[in-house]
C-alpha cells in the first residue's frame, strides 16, 4: 500500500518533545514503513476508529492517525493531502521549494547567448500550478490601508508580494532565463493530461521567438496581468501516443 496513493498520515501531537528537530530521513522511511504494512479496506471498515500509531525520530516522539482515502481517490497523484483536525491544521508552502530550485538552475550555465528555457518537474506532494506562479511572480497578499494616528483600518484587497525568482522588489531578476516549463506529477499514467505549462519571463533580456505548442502564460508587468494561452497540440500528438493510453490500442 503506497501511502502517497492510498491512506495519509496526519501528525496529530507529539508526545515527547526533542532538543533538535528531526529531519526528513527520520521521519518520512519510518512513516512510509508503516503505512504500507496497513491495509486499505480494513481501515475503511474500522467504524471510525483511525488507527494512531507513535514513530520515534531521534529524541521526538511523534503520534500519527491514519485516514483512508475515498476510494475514487486512491491511485490518484494529483489528488492533495493535507491534514487538520478540531484545534489545528497544516499549511504547505511549495512556492519556497519552487523559488529555491529555479534559482541555483538559472546560474548553473553562466550567461547563454541564446534563449534559455529551465524544465521544472515538480514532484512534491502539494504542488500546484499556484504554487508555481507565486515561486515565479511573488505570494498573494492581502494588503488593508491603516489611517495613521487613529487606529482604523480600510478594506483589504488582494495584491501581490514581488519577492519571488522573476522580481524582488523593483528589481528584475533572472533575466538570463527566457522562460520556465513546468510538469506537476507527470508519470507514465497520466501523460496524456495537459500538466504541461510555459511561463514566459516577462523581463527576460533573451526573449523565446519560437513558438511550442505547450499551454503558455505570459505576464503583462504594465497591467499587472497574466494570461494563458492554450496548447496548440495534444500531448499524445507530441509524444506519438494511442488514444486511451496507457490501457493497449484497441484492434
Amino acid at each position: 500500500m503506497r501511502h502517497r496513493t492510498q491512506t495519509s498520515g496526519s501528525p496529530s501531537r507529539y508526545r515527547a518533545k526533542g532538543r533538535k528537530t528531526p529531519s526528513r530521513r527520520d521521519i518520512v522511511p519510518k512513516l512510509e514503513a508503516r503505512l504500507n504494512s496497513l491495509d486499505w479496506a480494513t481501515v475503511v471498515n474500522s467504524d471510525g476508529a483511525q488507527p494512531e500509531f507513535d514513530l520515534h525520530a531521534q529524541d521526538w516522539v511523534l503520534q500519527f492517525r491514519v485516514h483512508a482515502r475515498d476510494e475514487a481517490m486512491r491511485g490518484d497523484p494529483l489528488f492533495p493531502m493535507i491534514g487538520m483536525g478540531s484545534s489545528w491544521a497544516a499549511y504547505v508552502d511549495e512556492r519556497q521549494y519552487i523559488e529555491s530550485d529555479l534559482r541555483a538552475k538559472s546560474t548553473r550555465y553562466g550567461r547563454p547567448d541564446k534563449p534559455f528555457v529551465i524544465g521544472a518537474l515538480c514532484l512534491r506532494d502539494f504542488a500546484t500550478d499556484e504554487s508555481i506562479e507565486q515561486a515565479l511572480y511573488g505570494p498573494q497578499v492581502i494588503r488593508v490601508p491603516v489611517v495613521d494616528g487613529t487606529g482604523s483600518i480600510g478594506d483589504g484587497e488582494a495584491a501581490r508580494d514581488p519577492h519571488a525568482f522573476w522580481q524582488w522588489g523593483q528589481e528584475q531578476r533572472a533575466t538570463r532565463v527566457s522562460a520556465v516549463l513546468t510538469a506537476r506529477h507527470i508519470n507514465p499514467w497520466v501523460l496524456l493530461e495537459p500538466h504541461l505549462t510555459l511561463w514566459k519571463n516577462p523581463w527576460t533580456s533573451l526573449p523565446l521567438e519560437v513558438e511550442l505548442p505547450f499551454r503558455t502564460a505570459t505576464g503583462n508587468p504594465k497591467q499587472n496581468r497574466r494570461e494563458f494561452a492554450d496548447a496548440t497540440a495534444e500531448a499524445r500528438d507530441s509524444l506519438g501516443l494511442h488514444d486511451g493510453w496507457p490501457a493497449p490500442p484497441s484492434e
